[in-house]
């Protein structure tokens, strides 16, 4: 079934039950229509597959329902009239159709959790269910038991889902282990037997997933031989129950709990005995939640029981997975990825490493899962062998291709395909799984010194309440900021509120994105000292250094930061000596610095760490030239930046210069030309130095694309909005003094024309030519509507939606207004 069909189905059936069941439901409204709804597509399966529903598999209508099911049943006849039933023979159709049905309960825990509501053990199951796409659980059954087939009998081989779900891993796992009854003769109805009975196990905390799970196994075994359906056959599949003893808060910690020894008379003794005997193979697809959405007596017990896993939910279950192995076993699991390279996952790194073999990792990237988002979701299969293996490790790359379809084309394509020693991840700091670089550039880490020997590296702080203290500048009196302070004392000293706060900011690079202040006064300061992350690092604040943004798909945004700034966690800081600062601020602002972080930081979330362990070589030869570019692109983004109001140190707008506008342009475009080439120039110059002093001629080239070069260069339109913007700022006082604090809209243009007559002269000349950059028609029309339908908008875009000008019916106040003529 195709994934608008599933939706339509599912939207429509799920519609047609709630409105049906709310007049004769009340509380139980969501259990009920689970009933109906297993009950539903269980026996669509059934009859698709010519069984007959024998109701052994407890999707019993119950007796007050069955008008309301024959009434459902009746309203979804259109929608069954349009969907193909055979899509409804496969048992692997039910775990989607399951998993699009629970959609909306997914989505309000995760509402829940905007709110800070923790996930709960009520909510927990359908906050983490997700459906495993077909072409991963068939590679991961296969990595897995290619493994172990020839280890033992094949009756004797048992395999576990220990987050089941609806068990379509189980299905493929099913379907697997019946080749290999074929291969050695055996009958298939005796070989479905055997691996129900046998081979497969499984558990999951949610009795719905369970019952489907069982049923859909069922289904397949039946569709060998049909009287399967029939047979009182013993699966070794179990839902986990909990009680007030060993299995206390079970049904949150599923198959996390560690068992030790339990006696046989113990009411639970078979789920003990499924939990504490070890597996030839482990199969599964963990829930994803991080720590800060699980409940606190969740993360606890991950804490206490996986120490090395606690960062995730995901995490705790690689860990546990390996344990249930008998040695020699294979544990075989898709999960997120960033526990390959972040430096907070590096005792797990450190415990498989030190626990297991990896056989194989399909790095699948962004788009795995359908339903998740795909950029957020960047995902990994993996095959892990417990003990010691001596073949190199298989590792495939499709993180490349953002569709499943392309990622299934090229899983055998050699130059996806890499083979190392796992001993060779060893040779990076922390040890990230990067799999993909070639030895040159892996030998240039180990044999030179990190950033952090060159460098203090600090991360910054977290106030635990934005809304209360940070702002941006123009929404404060800029009397209140003080500038360019050398220490906490210096600041305290000056009596003001607000300092200049770093807080990383969009992508740009050299000088600039600093728009944003921070209450630091006395009062203000005691108060972080004992909240959010209690102000790290202070000794360093206000101090000139190198800064960098948290985030860079494309590149390394990092700049040069003045004396006089508090630096938050996405605007984390570095503090070189004085004479190699503006050496390694060139050096992180090159492609080099670039290609190294692509390679230990691939989820381009730059933290301290990262940054820390970048390889750094100084060559005095070049030391010189390197820091005169660096200089040099410093005060061209610098001038750049301040040539717009956005900027605290701005002053005059470049085209308020006594003259023709249509002149003033030009000079200014040629101006904006120039500093723009020159930037790409030196970048490109930086890039061919360091790419030869780092030996990667064959690695990269040093062309600079447009994206990188993060200066403007002149655009007629933007630019007149912006020289409009300049000459209201003028009329409020801000550039210039006087001026009043409220401007009535028809008397805009009037005021603006005195503007141009002193400011720039050639007053006709001048507005036709600001209206013909603008639209068409009448300078007073055009610069009337502009004033009064779309000046207000720009202005909001241009501040961050945090306008300093109040729109009111009749004009615009300014906030900050010091003289209040015209009011």
């Amino acid at each position: 079934m195709d994934k608008v069909t599933l939706k339509r189905f599912t939207q429509k059936t799920r519609r047609a039950i709630t409105d049906r069941l709310s007049h004769v439901c009340g509380e139980n409204l969501e259990s009920n229509a689970y009933i109906i709804f297993a009950r539903m597509i269980t026996s669509l399966c059934l009859n698709a597959n010519g069984f007959t529903d024998s109701g052994r598999f407890a999707f019993e209508i119950p007796e007050d329902l069955k008008a309301a099911y024959d009434e459902i049943y009746a309203d979804i006849k259109p929608v069954l009239a349009e969907t193909d039933r055979s899509v409804f023979k496969n048992p692997e159709v039910i775990g989607r159709l399951y998993q699009s049905f629970i959609s909306d309960l997914k989505d309000d825990a995760f509402a829940l959790l905007q709110k800070n509501i923790k996930i709960t053990k009520e909510t927990l199951p359908a906050a983490t269910q997700i459906f495993t796409p077909g072409w991963i659980a068939k590679y991961l059954v296969n990595k897995a038991l290619c493994e172990i087939k020839d280890k033992r009998a094949l009756e004797q081989i048992k395999l576990i889902d220990p987050c089941m779900g609806c068990g379509n891993i189980l299905l493929y796992a099913f379907d697997e282990f019946m080749g290999l009854y074929r291969e050695r003769g055996e009958a298939e109805g005796n070989a479905a037997r055997l691996i129900l009975e046998k081979n497969l196990w499984g558990l999951d905390i949610d009795e719905a997933v369970c019952a489907l799970a069982r049923f859909s196994l069922f289904v397949k075994a039946a569709q060998y031989d049909p009287a399967i359906l029939s047979e009182e056959i013993n699966t070794n599949l179990l839902c986990i129950q909990e009680d007030d003893g060993i299995f206390a808060d079970a049904k949150q910690f599923g198959s996390l709990v560690k068992i030790k020894e339990t006696s046989k008379e113990h009411p639970l003794y078979n789920q003990a005995a499924v939990l504490s005997q070890k597996y030839d193979a482990v199969v599964t697809n963990p829930p994803y939640m991080g720590r800060k959405s699980l409940n606190p007596k969740l993360r606890e017990f991950i804490a206490q029981n996986y120490p090395e896993g606690k960062s995730e939910l995901y995490a705790a279950f690689i860990m546990s997975c390996i344990e249930m192995l008998a040695e020699g076993g294979v544990c075989a699991m898709i999960t997120l990825h960033t526990w390959l390279f972040i430096s907070s996952f590096y005792g797990l790194r450190r415990y498989v490493l030190d626990n297991t073999s990896i056989i194989s990792m399909l790095h699948t990237g962004a788009a795995t899962f359908e339903e998740l988002n795909a950029f957020n979701a960047l995902a990994v299969a993996f095959c892990l062998k417990k003990g010691k293996d001596s073949r190199k490790s298989e590792f495939i790359r499709l993180s490349q291709y953002y569709n499943a379809k392309e990622k299934i084309k090229n899983i055998d394509n050699l130059e996806n395909r890499f083979l190392l020693c796992q001993s060779d991840f060893d040779k990076l700091q922390k040890s990230p799984f990067i799999y993909w670089i070639s030895d040159k550039v892996r030998d240039t880490f180990a044999k030179n010194k990190p950033l952090s020997s060159f460098a203090s590296l600090r991360q910054g702080l977290a106030t635990g309440d934005n809304k209360r203290f940070v702002r941006y500048w123009h929404e404060v009196n800029k009397e209140d900021i003080a500038f360019s302070c050398g220490s906490i004392s210096e600041f305290h000293k000056t009596g003001k509120k607000y300092a200049p706060y770093n807080k990383g900011g969009g992508f740009r690079k050299w000088y600039g994105a600093n728009n944003i202040v921070i209450a630091f006064d006395s009062e203000s300061y005691e108060t972080l000292l004992r909240q959010g992350n209690h102000l790290p690092s202070r000794e360093f604040y206000f101090r000139e250094g190198i800064t960098w943004s948290l985030f860079g798909f494309e590149n390394f945004s990092v700049r040069f930061k003045p004396r006089g700034f508090v630096f938050d966690v996405s605007g984390s800081s570095m503090f070189p000596e004085a004479e190699n600062q503006k050496y390694i601020l060139a050096f992180l602002a090159s492609k080099v610095s670039f290609f190294f972080l692509r390679t230990i930081a691939p989820t381009v979330n730059f933290q301290v760490g990262n940054i820390a362990s970048l390889p750094l070589i100084i060559d005095n030869r070049e030391k010189e030239k390197i820091e005169a570019l660096a200089d040099e692109n410093i005060a061209i983004s610098k001038s750049d930046w301040d040539s717009f109001e956005e900027s605290w140190d701005f002053s005059k707008h470049p085209l308020a210069q006594r003259g023709l506008l249509s002149e003033n342009f030009e000079q200014w475009r040629k101006e904006a030309q120039k500093r723009y080439d020159t930037l790409v120039k030196n970048e490109e110059e930086l890039n061919r130095i360091f790419i030869k002093i780092y030996g990667l001629e064959e690695e990269m080239s040093p062309d600079v694309s447009a994206r990188d070069i993060t200066i403007r260069r002149a655009d007629l339109k933007r630019d007149i909005k912006s020289f409009i913007s300049y000459s209201i700022g003028c009329m409020f006082g801000r550039f210039k003094d006087g001026g009043r604090g409220f401007i009535r809209k028809d008397e805009f243009f009037d005021l603006f024309v005195r503007f141009i007559e002193s400011e720039l002269g050639y007053t006709d000349k001048n507005l036709d030519f600001i209206a013909k950059a603008l639209g068409s028609g009448k300078p007073r029309d055009v610069l009337d509507n502009y004033f009064n339908r779309n000046f207000y908008a720009d202005h909001l875009k241009t501040y961050k939606n945090r306008p300093i000008y109040i729109c009111e019916e009749d004009g615009f106040r300014y906030i900050h207004a010091k003289k209040q003529e015209g009011l």
